[in-house]
């Protein structure tokens, strides 16, 4: 029988295609091959008065008692840290990255270069970014985020044209440092019907199945074994389930995918079975679901007072060592013109894996 790895999953911070959420600013997926066992030690020694059904972060951070041995059960997660992982999603920062994306990608794919080669992407998000935030006042930031992400969550024409005047108005009154990035999202979204079709729209600000997939990588480079991903079933993750078995599917050349962020992603991913678990059966999807609740509170913007004392005293107790990638602001800018474009790029080749064309 072929040996396999169990990897399992649980998230924090999940609204759909609303990005906007101001409760819930991070979307945080955790993942981990724990042995089931392990996990139920680690829990209950980090514990020991809890009597729920199960571990539930809300649950935990809730009660000032159990909240205090939070700091127990990071020193014990300490020695198994390479065995989880966690992926973060600033969902206004994927704002930005979602404008990058559909306005401006297509108008320097147009002009003939591979925007996604050697991370050219991720860095020119960081430098809008970096932009944005050093030379525009907060609120027009604000304002540009909350323009794109009215849009793009119930895409019309109308919302569209409020975007394109939204743009332009920025446009017309920012620094020199900013015109290049906020002229080519301007021209982006005035030849937007060029490029895009607003019907179908809508589906672009879902990030869960990009998180799960980028998790997933990161576990194909760790390991030759087969995957099995086994999900907390109460996850909207599995309403994607037809896309998610065509992107693992055996079925898929082999070759090397260069994500957006410069990551190489080894396809086929190896995963042999996706499954929903009930994570009163699983010990190590309670242990993520508190990892996940964790990260999440812990990159929050609205922390104060008291949450913000106990994060504090949580990061001094290790929780900053946690593995962790995600779609957050970062300092990698790039450093002159995309490369030419001389072949499929990363979203052609994944396209290709879709559509098996």
């Amino acid at each position: 029988m072929t040996e396999k790895k169990i990897i399992y999953f649980d998230e924090s911070g999940y609204t759909g295609t609303d990005l906007l959420n101001l409760d819930q600013p991070v979307f945080c997926v955790a993942s981990s091959d724990l042995e089931e066992e392990l996990s139920r030690e680690i829990l209950s020694n980090s514990f020991p008065r809890f009597q729920g059904n199960e571990f539930k972060f809300r649950n935990i951070w809730r009660n000032r008692t159990h909240r205090g041995n939070l700091s127990r059960f990071i020193e014990a997660l300490g020695p198994h840290l390479e065995h989880v992982f966690g992926y973060a999603a600033d969902k206004e920062f994927v704002l930005l990255t979602k404008i990058v994306d559909f306005l401006v990608e297509p108008v320097v794919t147009q002009a003939g270069y591979d925007f996604y080669a050697n991370g050219f992407c991720r860095g020119f998000a960081n430098m809008f970014h970096f932009a944005m935030t050093e030379f525009a006042s907060q609120e027009d930031y604000a304002t540009l985020i909350n323009a794109y992400g009215t849009f793009s969550k119930t895409p019309t024409v109308e919302k569209l044209a409020a975007l394109q005047s939204t743009l332009e108005n920025l446009l017309n009154q920012c620094s020199e440092e900013l015109k290049p990035f906020l002229g080519m999202a301007s021209f982006g979204a005035q030849i937007f019907h060029d490029h895009s079709n607003i019907e179908t729209f809508g589906d672009s600000n879902e990030i869960q199945l990009t998180v799960v997939l980028s998790s997933v990588a990161y576990w194909r480079s760790k390991t030759d074994l087969d995957l099995v991903v086994i999900h907390d079933q109460s996850s909207n993750f599995f309403k994607q389930k037809d896309l998610w078995d065509t992107i693992t599917a055996a079925e898929v050349p082999e070759q090397v995918i260069i994500s957006g962020s410069g990551f190489p992603v080894q396809y086929p991913l190896r995963v042999v079975s996706t499954e929903p678990g009930d994570s009163r059966d699983h010990w190590t999807i309670q242990l993520c679901d508190m990892v996940s609740g964790l990260m999440a509170k812990s990159l929050s913007r609205n922390l104060s007072g008291d949450d913000s004392a106990s994060i504090g005293e949580l990061m001094e107790a290790g929780l900053g060592e946690l593995q962790l990638d995600g779609i957050r602001p970062g300092t990698d800018f790039i450093e002159g013109p995309p490369s030419h474009k001389d072949g499929p790029d990363a979203v052609d080749q994944f396209t290709q894996i879709i559509f098996r064309q």
